[in-house]
């Protein structure tokens, strides 16, 4: 009886899931390049919960890239990125609510940009 007890005890201890935590850091203000990175992360917390097991990270922007928290990102993007932004956000925005990313805007950055801070209803 005690044997399977402690053979129950390790292998439950194995079966726990692991935690993956990371920070990604975005400052670039290639809108393409950056809706690109946005998709590689939600892509790799998706393999990581299909293993059942945990990711917890957070994203954090400034510099070029907290126009992807912007509502009004068309005054400060060129009209050919405009498609990639919006995709770019709207991947953002599924990260934080699906994929329980913490999204971090810098705050010396939007007011740089113009851009109120709490505009974004995801960071």
């Amino acid at each position: 009886m005690i044997h399977k007890f402690y053979l129950l005890l390790l292998l439950s201890s194995l079966a726990q899931a692991h935690e993956y935590k990371a920070v990604f850091d975005c400052s670039s203000d290639d809108a393409k390049y950056i809706l690109s990175r946005m998709m590689l992360l939600e892509k790799t917390i998706t393999m990581i919960e299909k293993d059942e097991e945990r990711a917890k990270f957070a994203l954090t922007l400034h510099g070029g890239c907290v126009a992807m928290v912007s509502k009004s990102y068309e005054d400060m993007t060129p009209d050919d990125e405009l498609v990639y932004v919006s995709k770019a956000q709207e991947t953002i925005k599924r990260l934080a609510e699906e994929k329980n990313v913490t999204i971090v805007a810098c705050a010396m950055s939007l007011k740089s940009n113009a851009i109120a801070k709490g505009c974004c209803s995801f960071c």
